[in-house]
């Protein structure tokens, strides 16, 4: 009895220290798309193939985004806790830009581009709002 007792409150007690022990959730996901918003900028001043801009500031988005543009931004990232991912490329015009989030501690985010099989050449755009302690990562298909 004694020996039940003891397995079934050290088993207890070890489940409480993993959930304790994983990431706590926040109100904020992971990573989010912000649509509606450009940069000022040619994207070709952006681009740099397979490497995402990362702005982790008002004043580094300042850079690429002014007026109301810039206040739209504002309004849906908040700089204390997240940061701004721009995602530009040139490709065929199927290219797709995925997002899986696995559930790690801290989180992880892995963005995929799958080339499109169209011979056009197009600009892509792609701006997220990722949480500070997530780890992001791209790769190509």
């Amino acid at each position: 009895m004694l020996c039940r007792v003891l397995v079934t409150t050290t088993f207890s007690m070890l489940i409480c220290v993993s959930l304790l022990a994983e990431e706590p959730e926040t109100s904020i996901p992971p990573v989010t798309a912000i649509d509606g918003i450009k940069p000022n900028h040619n994207m070709s001043r952006i681009e740099q193939r397979d490497k995402p801009l990362e702005l982790r500031s008002i004043d580094a988005a300042a850079e690429y985004f002014n007026g109301e543009t810039l206040k739209k931004l504002k309004k849906k990232v908040n700089f204390e806790n997240q940061f701004v991912l721009i995602c530009c490329w040139h490709g065929s015009g199927e290219d797709k830009l995925t997002c899986k989030v696995a559930r790690s501690n801290p989180r992880q985010v892995q963005f995929t581009i799958q080339s499109g099989n169209t011979f056009d050449l197009i600009s892509h755009l792609e701006i997220f709002a990722v949480r500070n302690n997530v780890k992001w990562s791209l790769v190509r298909e």
